[in-house]
C-alpha cells in the first residue's frame, strides 16, 4: 500500500499539498493559486541513493510502469479530495461586500 502524506492545512506556499509514495516512486501534488482559483500540478519521480545522498530522477524503469499506474490512481484520488476540500472551504467563506453591515 502506498504511503500518503497530506498537508492540506499548510499555509506555506512552497510545501506540497500532498505526497503519495510507493517504495522508491513518489508523486508530489503542488497547489497553485490562479485568478480563477486553485489549480494543481503533479510531479512523478523515483528516489534513489548514491554516495552523495538521496537523489530524484524522472526516469522510471520499464518494470515499474505498473507501479506508476497504481501510484497515479492513488494520487488522482488524493487530488479529488484536495479539490473537494477547496470547494468546501470556498462555500464556507463569506463573500466580501462593499456595502458594509446591514443596518436592519
Amino acid at each position: 500500500m502506498p504511503k500518503r502524506r497530506s498537508s492540506r492545512d499548510s499555509t506555506e506556499t512552497n510545501q506540497p499539498a500532498a505526497v503519495v509514495r510507493d517504495g522508491p516512486l513518489k508523486c508530489v501534488l503542488w497547489r497553485n493559486q490562479g485568478e480563477d482559483g486553485p489549480w494543481y500540478a503533479a510531479q512523478l519521480t523515483r528516489v534513489f541513493k548514491t554516495e552523495a545522498g538521496y537523489q530524484e530522477t524522472g526516469s522510471i524503469a520499464a518494470n515499474d510502469l505498473l507501479r506508476v499506474s497504481f501510484l497515479a490512481q492513488q494520487a488522482y484520488a488524493e487530488l479529488l479530495a484536495l479539490k473537494a476540500a477547496d470547494r468546501a472551504q470556498a462555500n464556507h467563506q463569506p463573500e466580501a461586500s462593499d456595502e458594509g453591515p446591514d443596518p436592519f
